[in-house]
């Protein structure tokens, strides 16, 4: 059940990413230079979000030429630190809705996923559509940390939420140096947390249209 540690924030424009890569504060822990990459991933759940509703998201992104299914258990509801995102994930291939769920169980999903499948079916709700930028900062005690910048939008029933997105997953070493770091950007630029998951977003921005 690896864990998954990550703060998120939403950033004003393109240009505000631009403006922070380009930064010291930045530039200082880093290498090597930032790679880019396209994705699309789609969103599954049942036709009344049974899995949103339990801290469950179930997507499905293109991996080197494969669909491999993601199934994320967690959220932003911390306490003591705002955007700061609490998980554990579980990979498999993806052939098919059919099959995903035992192919999930199979490499380590909760039985509870299970047991809100039961007799339910999985379709997809919507998909976000992605270029990121994303690199390692290596921060003091051995501390290592992914940053990513994404530019790209939400898409659920034809309508469209943009998306401009600063993540900061843990990859290694103390989780206080990551929220320090975090931060000391806060105070330099201008970033909101992220309280909601894809899936509670892509709920609201729905039903708000309706």
């Amino acid at each position: 059940m690896p864990a998954e540690i990550e703060l998120k924030y939403s950033l004003t424009s393109a240009h505000t990413m631009e403006h922070m890569i380009k930064d010291e504060l930045i530039q200082h822990y880093i290498k090597d230079p930032f790679k880019q990459s396209e994705s699309r991933s789609d969103y599954y759940d049942t036709q009344d979000w049974t899995l949103s509703e339990h801290d469950f998201a179930l997507r499905v992104t293109m991996l080197s030429n494969m669909q491999v299914a993601v199934l994320k258990k967690g959220n932003f509801r911390s306490e003591d630190v705002k955007g700061l995102y609490r998980g554990s994930q579980w990979y498999s291939p993806f052939s098919g809705t059919a099959t995903i769920v035992e192919d999930l169980m199979d490499r380590g999903a909760p039985v509870e996923f299970r047991d809100l499948m039961e007799g339910k079916s999985l379709e997809p709700c919507f998909y976000t559509q992605l270029s990121r930028n994303k690199n390692t900062l290596y921060l003091p005690d051995r501390t290592r940390v992914e940053i990513s910048f994404d530019i790209g939008e939400l898409v659920a029933d034809g309508k469209h939420m943009p998306l401009y997105e600063l993540g900061l997953e843990l990859l290694y070493g103390s989780e206080e140096l990551l929220i320090n770091y975090s931060e000391q950007l806060t105070e330099k630029f201008t970033m909101t947390p992220v309280l909601l998951t894809k899936q509670e977003r892509a709920l609201r921005f729905l039903r708000s249209r309706s």
